[in-house]
């Protein structure tokens, strides 16, 4: 059997804090406060869409979850509006993610990918510089890289707009500081109406 090892000096602390864990607490309560208010406003956009669009999509209820340990941080997701299946994503992504930023994403896979990716390729001259294509592997990847995303303009090159054409995900996103938590609605109903109008013309 493998002897315990001891916490040091730091983690010690940190267990032995009682300020600490309350006031993850109150964050976690305030973030998911914002992040059902992006919700709602979300959905008072998509409102004049949502009755032409599949039946898969969720453009009334939206969830938020929160998870303790991606690469040992938690996190607050909202996936609003959504379509999300084993193969078949729709979703535009909100995360919060502890020690690093919020970021939101658009993600696109298998039969939703091919229909609009060709708006947002047409698009991509008038997206914001600060959106960034993903060149990543997998679609759930949250760290921002500079090795794995490319501004999303490059789309512009015929040679970005094919390389992906051929990729199995598409993936964009815009990253902020945690200092901006509080712009969180407005930021993500920003961000949204801007998809809107690229993928739906609405």
């Amino acid at each position: 059997m493998q002897e315990p090892i001891p916490l040091d000096d730091l983690e010690l602390s940190v267990l032995t804090d009682q300020q600490f864990f309350p006031a993850k607490f109150r964050i976690g309560s305030k973030l998911d406060q914002l992040l059902n208010l992006l919700r709602d406003q979300i959905k008072q956009e998509i409102a004049p869409l949502a009755p032409h669009l599949p039946d898969a999509f969720d453009t009334q209820q939206g969830k938020v979850s929160r998870g303790e340990n991606y690469n040992s941080f938690p996190y607050r997701v909202l996936d609003f509006p959504k379509a999300m299946s084993q193969d078949d994503v729709f979703t535009f992504r909100t995360l919060v993610l502890f020690g690093h930023h919020v970021s939101y994403h658009l993600i696109l896979s298998g039969r939703f990918k091919p229909p609009f990716q060709e708006r947002i390729i047409a698009h991509s001259g008038s997206l914001p510089e600060s959106m960034m294509l993903s060149a990543q592997t997998t679609p759930w990847e949250w760290e921002l890289n500079e090795t794995t995303y490319v501004p999303v303009r490059a789309l512009q090159e015929e040679k970005a707009a094919d390389a992906l054409r051929q990729h199995p995900f598409l993936k964009i996103s815009f990253f902020a500081p945690l200092g901006s938590y509080m712009d969180i609605p407005k930021t993500g109903r920003e961000i949204w109406k801007l998809w809107q109008a690229v993928l739906f013309g609405a």
